[in-house]
């Protein structure tokens, strides 16, 4: 997959608290790449993967429903499951 995605561990945060902005280093721990090694190594071991399919349709539905709150203005529910 190269270049595909690339890590940017010496990113640095900024943002405002108090009217001030403040600078953090980001996490030296890139989540994506654990992801990604973490299915590989599922996959070649015949092994369930530690992030199902169902996660991820879940945050997909919760970031829709953010969407359409603030297109509405309303309160939309989350239907569990």
């Amino acid at each position: 997959m190269d270049p595909g995605f690339t890590a940017r561990a010496n990113l640095v945060l900024r943002y405002t608290e108090d009217g001030r902005v403040v600078t953090a280093p980001a996490s030296t721990v890139d989540q994506f790449e654990t992801e990604i090694d973490a299915f590989s190594d599922a996959i070649l071991q015949g092994q369930p993967n530690l992030t199902p399919g169902e996660e991820g349709l879940r945050d997909t539905q919760i970031q829709m429903a953010c969407y359409e709150s603030a297109r509405t203005g309303g309160v939309v529910p989350l239907v569990s499951g």
